[in-house]
């Protein structure tokens, strides 16, 4: 066969399954890849190779250069960077006739328990050929990965606790949360001080009018449209909604924070004032007004006043490791403004991708914006993250100063401020790749040849300290990017990244062992040394900086003294807040050192992690193993320690088990106003669509926006039981509020949010009952396997297999398919009425066995959620 030929025949018939065999050592974990040969050909030519994005190296292959022999194959494998693998026939292999397969078993660093960790768009390339996509492993589907069902494939480890939830456990979480009567106001975020009279509405429509003043034209246009009201300059008698900055009276007090707003609603005029403390105050005014007009009850007579809980209220968004479109990114600030977050984390540049055009940097975008296989780097950095040969496709795109800018002018409208970063030193491959080629801007010696692995498994991905190069580099980016901000937003922050640097970068750099004799050219010092020149160009424009924690960290958990940073202020992204691993007190020990912290922690505000603990839910799960919604609306971001509830496996530890094992720094009193707000985070590492990023985002964005701006009674409560009594009972309020009409406003977006699948339990009369998360949606049932469907009703009679799904509020799409098998004894059982907290377990409960059949793939699936409860819940296991 010709070598294209070759190639386009395993692109077409080469048959891939991926099976994770075993998960439960703890530190390695066994799998299989079967190719099957689905043609009609022979595969008899040994001089081809497979690609694939493997997240977990696999063992031994880094350790040997000339490759790992994975058992009697007949194959090798090799790692190239970063995720990126390659399998190669060895000597052992010699044909694979049509129809049969070859089993390569390996092991692999780790575990994977998410369908999600393996990576689509395995490709094939040989000598003279174009690669092939292999046909089997492409979109979105991962339908040639086995579906993980067993024990062995669920469990991290030994004393892992955490199994998917059937639908008889989500009955259980869900259960306590009831459909409940609507509030005369509701609005998310919650508002402040509210005072009305529920009995006198108005309804705004024609002939109501939008008072137009020129001071507040963008305000008074977001208004005037999104509820198809005229504007016009003069008032009329009647009617009318007026704006205006002025004093903002908050709970009988005169407000002095910024964004703060009052609403006042005469139902006898009829007329509405919106008085904001700044224009930031008047759009949050006029956003609630917005959400109250939503609500066909109308707007009830009286006043609400309002102001937000911190000033920074961020989102980021990673376009590196997957591209989003200018489009995607605008639709996003126009529902982060809806809900009052006023922060946009813009992380532009890491390993896999740099995303911003940058003038008189060209190769930036030429190559560094761009992944295919090109193995010299010449024109595009390999590809990573299952992004396959080409430059199609989310692992390749940028932003044109133009599209840049655009996204500017919409943020300023909206009242949001974009953060641009450009992750350094660490986390700088596709920078370091870009410039390779330009002596003026090299971020990397030539001839350095420190051997080190990041922990994404980079070998060459930190720029040297060490190089003038890198610092002209540096100051030409915030150059250029504080240009491009002048047209609608002036730059106020730069963000530098910081985080993450591998041990052992740079102790073989040429250019950092010619440093004068003297200067420290340990790893911590030359980081600190980069930090410090950093800061000094950011200084020199008038910005301030920021940068994640570890960047600004040198040994351990010790902050940089202050003082090394000129800037006015330094912000701190307080993140990897794992508490077994001893570092949550870092947010603590940043304030008290005078850095301006943004609470980011990992274990509830990061939104790449999955929704439920399911192998079928989307996302990484190194910092936690799922963070619902609830789990974000429960977050207590001005009592950290508190936050504490189990490890990484599900074991139970709260504040005494951490601070007895680990340093908890007390924050200082003087400092708290270092605390300056919190950050909700997508990480784009398993996102490659639109609609997988709404899915990640949505609705756990609403419940940081609650947090972030509102600030709940409950957080105040006397002990931990009143506290989380008043807590739930709030949760009940704001999940009816996301049901009822929140997922209604995000469908209006366009937001394809996530749709959480249903629980299902059975009456005590033998009736099955449902419920939802989010009370309000609906629930669909189908008793011929799904082939045809109608609504659940309470009080139905239950039949030996019912499959059930959850409708978005618009009925347009679906939860994934659970199913409920019903054996003959369990048709009589109590009802269980109360959901497990994590730390509680519930009353024992017989559970009928269950199915889940999940994205199309049927699966037979564990028990409880977590250990607690486990012993105390008697679920029967459906077999494969």
């Amino acid at each position: 066969m010709e070598s294209q030929s070759l190639i386009d025949y395993l692109g077409g018939n080469l048959g891939v399954t991926y099976t994770v065999v075993r998960n439960d050592n703890g530190s390695l974990f066994e799998a299989e890849i079967v190719l099957k040969n689905t043609g009609d050909e022979t595969i008899s030519s040994p001089d081809w190779e497979l690609y694939l994005c493997h997240i977990r190296l696999i063992e031994p292959a880094t350790i040997r250069p000339n490759g790992a022999e994975l058992g009697s194959s007949g194959f090798k494998a090799f790692h190239v960077n970063g995720c990126q693998h390659k399998i190669v026939p060895s000597v052992g292999f010699t044909e694979l006739l049509p129809g049969n397969s070859v089993t390569i078993a390996f092991r692999a660093q780790y575990w994977q328990v998410a369908v999600t960790d393996v990576m689509p768009n395995w490709y094939v390339v040989t000598s003279g050929a174009s690669p092939a996509l292999i046909k089997s492993t492409t979109g979105e589907s991962l339908d040639f990965v086995t579906p993980l069902t067993k024990p062995v494939q669920l469990k991290r480890c030994p004393s892992d606790c955490f199994k998917p939830l059937t639908p008889v456990d989500r009955f259980l979480v869900n259960g306590h949360v009831k459909k409940t009567a609507r509030p005369d106001v509701e609005v998310v975020p919650t508002p402040l001080d509210v005072a009305v009279d529920a009995s006198r509405r108005i309804i705004l429509g024609s002939p109501w009018i939008v008072v137009k003043t020129e001071a507040l034209a963008t305000e008074a246009s977001v208004l005037a449209d999104n509820l198809t009201l005229r504007q016009e300059k003069q008032k009329p008698d009647t009617h009318f909604i007026t704006l205006e900055t002025g004093d903002v009276t908050v709970e009988g007090t005169v407000s002095t924070v910024s964004e703060s707003y009052r609403i006042e609603v005469d139902a006898d005029t009829p007329s509405v004032r919106i008085v904001g403390r700044d224009k930031a105050g008047v759009f949050y005014g006029v956003q609630t007004l917005i959400s109250l007009a939503n609500d066909t009850r109308g707007i009830p007579a009286g006043h609400i006043a309002d102001q937000p809980r911190y000033h920074y209220r961020g989102l980021l968004l990673d376009v590196s490791r997957n591209f989003r479109s200018k489009e995607e990114v605008l639709q996003l600030i126009d529902v982060m403004a809806t809900y009052k977050l006023n922060k946009l984390h813009l992380h532009l540049a890491d390993d896999e991708g740099w995303r911003l055009e940058i003038p008189g940097l060209p190769e930036l975008t030429q190559v560094g914006s761009k992944r295919c296989h090109d193995l010299t780097e010449k024109t595009c950095i390999v590809p990573q993250l299952g992004s396959g040969p080409t430059t199609s496709g989310p692992g390749s795109g940028f932003y044109t100063q133009a599209d840049y800018k655009e996204i500017l002018v919409r943020a300023a409208e909206r009242h949001v401020q974009v953060i641009p970063e450009f992750d350094s030193p660490g986390h700088a491959r596709a920078a370091i790749v870009a410039m390779a080629t330009r002596d003026d801007f090299r971020l990397r010696h030539p001839n350095d040849t420190s051997d080190y692995f990041s922990v994404q498994m980079f070998n060459d991905n930190a720029m040297d300290p060490c190089l003038n190069t890198t610092y002209r580099f540096l100051r030409h980016v915030v150059r250029e990017v504080k240009k491009m901000h002048e047209v609608a937003q002036p730059l106020k922050v730069f963000h530098f990244g910081g985080d993450e640097v591998a041990h052992r970068a740079w102790v073989d750099s040429p250019a950092c062992k010619a440093l004068a004799s003297g200067v420290p050219t340990d790893r911590h010092s030359l980081k600190r040394r980069f930090a410090e020149k950093v800061a000094e160009i950011v200084h020199e424009e008038g910005l301030n900086l920021a940068g994640w924690e570890d960047g600004l960290m040198s040994q351990g958990s010790e902050p940089f003294g202050r003082s090394l940073f000129p800037n006015k202020e330094v912000f701190a992204y307080a993140w990897q807040n794992v508490w077994e691993w001893g570092v949550g007190h870092r947010a603590y020990r940043l304030a008290n050192h005078g850095f301006k912290v943004v609470v980011s922690h990992a274990t509830h505000l990061y939104f790449d992690h999955p929704q439920e603990p399911d192998p079928e839910e989307r996302g990484y799960y190194w910092a936690t193993r799922y963070t619902d919604t609830r789990k974000v609306f429960h977050f207590l971001p001005d009592s950290l320690y508190d936050n504490i509830d189990t490890d990484r496996m599900g074991h139970p530890q709260d504040r005494v088990d951490v601070c007895t094992k680990h340093a908890c720094t007390t924050l200082n009193a003087g400092h708290r106003n270092n605390i300056v707000g919190m950050q909700g985070h997508l990480w784009s590492e398993t996102v490659r669509t639109k609609e997988q990023s709404h899915q990640m985002l949505f609705p756990r964005v609403l419940a940081l926006a609650e947090r972030a701006w509102h600030k709940a009674a409950w957080e105040n409560a006397m002990s931990e039981e009143e506290r989380d009594s008043l807590r739930d009972e709030d949760w009940e309020r704001f999940a009816n509020a996301l049901g009822s009409k929140e997922l209604a406003r995000l469908d209006a977006f366009g937001i394809a949010y996530r749709v959480p699948p249903p629980g299902a339990g059975v009456t005590a009369d033998g009736d099955l009952e449902v419920n939802v998360e989010l009370p309000g949606l609906k629930v669909d049932c189908s008793r011929d396997g799904g082939q045809t469907w109608g609504e659940c009703h309470s009080k139905q009679p239950v039949s030996p297999e019912i499959c059930l799904r959850t409708k978005s509020a618009d009925g347009k799409r679906t939860s994934r398919v659970v199913s409920l098998l019903i054996q003959p004894q369990d048709t009589k059982r109590p009802k269980p009425t109360e959901g497990p907290k994590i730390t509680k377990a519930p009353k024992s409960t017989k559970a009928p066995e269950t199915t889940e059949h999940l994205s199309g793939r049927a699966t037979s699936l564990g028990v409880a959620a977590v250990c607690l409860w486990l012993s105390q819940l008697v679920i029967a296991l459906a077999t494969p």
